[in-house]
């Protein structure tokens, strides 16, 4: 009779959650649903990141070089002198930096002894103004924002930076 009874309950429950773990369950959709609010803002201070150690990279190979007016992107790529990651499989700067868009480098025609870094942002220009302020001090006149700043200018989808 025992065993009859047992079997019994045991048909009711089958298919049927418990209470605790729908509380695990719940628990952890809430948990997953907060990390996921939190991705973009993740992935911003990834690219970010990113995007300065590029800038820098760029800049420290052209220092020390002696004519900075003819030094490209495409040209530094051809030399193996810039990382995968900028140069791109074409080696030309294109569609590489993290926001998805482009560098390029020329030199300053205000002065021989500059170079001008333009990044595009196409996919992320409501951080434009944020990122020339991130960038402003690592410039040649190294000032505090991109607001005034000499050697740091914004078109709406573009960063120019003067080193």
């Amino acid at each position: 009779m025992t065993h009859s009874i047992n079997r019994s309950k045991h048909r009711k429950q089958q298919g049927a959650l418990s209470v605790e773990a729908m509380m695990v369950i719940g628990g952890v959709l809430v948990a997953l649903m907060f990390i996921m609010t939190k991705i973009p803002v993740i992935m911003y201070k990834i690219n970010v990141s990113k995007f300065t150690s590029q800038a820098a990279e760029i800049v420290q190979e052209t220092q020390g070089r002696p004519n900075l007016s003819t030094l490209t992107i495409p040209k530094l790529c051809e030399r193996n002198a810039l990382s995968d990651t900028i140069c791109g499989e074409a080696k030309n700067g294109i569609g590489t930096n993290p926001f998805g868009g482009n560098w390029e480098l020329k030199g300053n025609t205000s002065s021989p002894a500059l170079i001008d870094i333009t990044a595009t942002l196409p996919n992320d220009t409501d951080h434009l103004l944020d990122l020339a302020d991130l960038m402003a001090p690592t410039t040649r006149a190294g000032c505090i924002e991109a607001d005034g700043c000499s050697t740091i200018k914004t078109t709406s989808s573009s960063i120019v930076m003067t080193y």
